[in-house]
């Protein structure tokens, strides 16, 4: 049986898949997130390892791999990205995500205090835009918390990501065993679970349930408090279930009654009371915030018009082929100068192979046209016409062959230029100099977008239908 890591650091500069171990970023109840890197076009990602405990459950398995799967197919620029799947040589799973550089909703709370309405309404835009989509397919977060929302500065607005969508309802009771051993791992998070949650009526939970947490979690962005609190776990879920919340405008000043009365309603106990969707939640919140400003208002249609971009990369990006996946990253042969001479020697013979039915081919192609003869052209009658003593053979030229594929060159009119490019709403060069060359279908809708930190987004939509050259000007923000 092969011996787990003892230390999570014990596996920096091993192998996972195609990437190098390069750094442990964090730990938490349900594994470890490593950093790691492609060697070969030095792609970076997240790596996050699965507690050995989990890992061991096939049931557990299996429905995490299932969720996987369910998470990759929403495929929504407000929710992570799982790149792949896979384990580990010690039986534990891991995912590999995308890489996002910015910090939790949590730590901006810590940091700012209170966030304003215009800060709440910009991040619940994008996280009930995610939910929506998810709920619309089946899938339930239910431990959405403000550690499970990521925030990075993207352009103008900044970009939300969800995080470990749907993996608390994977544990089941297998995992609830390691409640009080070990990392203290708990289903859900007291603070932000919905009373159906907490009275552990499974049969329940639906949408609503997220939009409960998510209720808990702008009541806490706006007035730095949790609607409802206790000294201990056990106390806080009987409370989930029985206390009446506080409410939102008796914690805060200027904010419309209004609008908190829409965040209320998102705490009601019975499900049925708060908005039956993610969209009707928004809708809702939209209106009320019209009463505050209308500059507000502005700014959330920008966002609302930056969301559907968004989503029609998604959408574009299905007629992008070829896919670009990463190269397999072959490890260097210790063994590797006797195995180069002997590819040299192949190399040498097949050239010269070569280069003889090369030279074969031009003999014979002479010595059957002074068999054939000539075609003469006749200038009166427009016609060929062929010596009457000969038969001449026509061949049927072939059909010149459709180009499948073109070729889209980026270039900056700034040198030293390194920038994110997304082409249909993937990442396909992280941190590259330019110019840089991308192969992509011919007839494909393509919506190129660029980033480089500082600067405006650069953002082109276009139909290829040849080889394109666009240069890039960036200007400040």
């Amino acid at each position: 049986m092969t011996q787990e890591y003892s230390d999570p650091e014990e596996i920096i500069g091993t192998f996972i898949g195609n990437y190098k171990i390069m750094d442990l970023l964090g730990s938490g109840a349900f594994g470890d997130v490593f950093l790691g890197r492609h060697p070969s076009i030095e792609r970076e990602v997240a790596i996050k390892v699965l507690d050995g405990f989990l890992s061991r459950d096939p049931e557990i398995v299996q429905r995490f791999k299932d969720e996987a799967r369910s998470v990759n197919i929403i495929k929504h620029p407000n929710i992570i990205q799982i790149f792949d799947f896979g384990q580990l040589d010690d039986g534990r799973q891991y995912f590999i995500m995308e890489l996002l550089h910015g910090i939790e909703l949590g730590e901006l709370i810590e940091e700012k205090g209170n966030l304003s309405v215009r800060e709440t309404m910009i991040i619940a835009k994008q996280v009930l835009s995610g939910l929506d989509v998810a709920h619309k397919l089946g899938i339930i977060h239910r431990d959405l918390k403000p550690d499970n929302i990521f925030v990075s500065m993207k352009g103008n607005f900044p970009e939300i990501k969800i995080l470990d969508f749907g993996i608390a309802k994977l544990l089941g009771e297998a995992a609830q065993s390691k409640a009080s051993t070990g990392r203290g791992l708990v289903m859900g998070t007291p603070l932000y679970m919905s009373p159906e949650q907490a009275s552990g009526s499974i049969e329940e939970i639906a949408p609503p349930s997220d939009l409960y947490s998510f209720g808990v979690i702008m009541f806490k962005m706006l007035s730095g408090q949790y609607p409802i609190n206790a000294e201990t776990p056990r106390k806080l879920l009987f409370k989930q279930v029985s206390e009446p919340p506080l409410k939102l405008f008796d914690l805060t000043r200027g904010i419309p009654e209004k609008f908190c009365n829409v965040i209320d309603r998102t705490l009601e106990k019975e499900p049925e009371k708060r908005p039956q969707s993610a969209m009707e939640l928004y809708d809702e919140l939209k209106k009320a915030a019209a009463l505050i400003s209308p500059e507000l208002i502005k700014e959330l249609t920008d966002l609302d018009e930056a969301q559907k971009f968004n989503l029609e990369l998604e959408e574009a990006r299905k007629t992008l082929e070829p896919e670009f996946e990463d190269p397999e990253y072959i490890k260097p042969d210790d063994n590797k100068g006797s195995i180069l001479f002997y590819l040299l020697l192949l190399i040498m013979f097949l050239l010269a192979l070569g280069a003889g039915f090369a030279i074969w081919q031009r003999v014979v192609y002479f010595l059957n046209k002074n068999q054939q003869g000539t075609v003469q052209f006749n200038l009166l009658s427009g016609k060929d016409t062929e010596p009457k003593d000969r038969v001449v053979k026509k061949t049927t030229q072939p059909k010149k062959q459709k180009i499948s594929v073109w070729t889209l060159e980026l270039k900056s009119r700034q040198t030293g230029v390194k920038a994110d490019l997304f082409v249909n709403g993937r990442l396909i060069k992280n941190k590259t100099s330019l110019p840089v060359s991308v192969k992509i279908k011919n007839g494909a809708k393509v919506s190129l977008q660029a980033y480089k930190e500082g600067y405006e987004v650069q953002k082109q939509s276009f139909k290829i239908d040849g080889d394109i050259e666009i240069t890039l000007t960036w200007k400040k923000q």
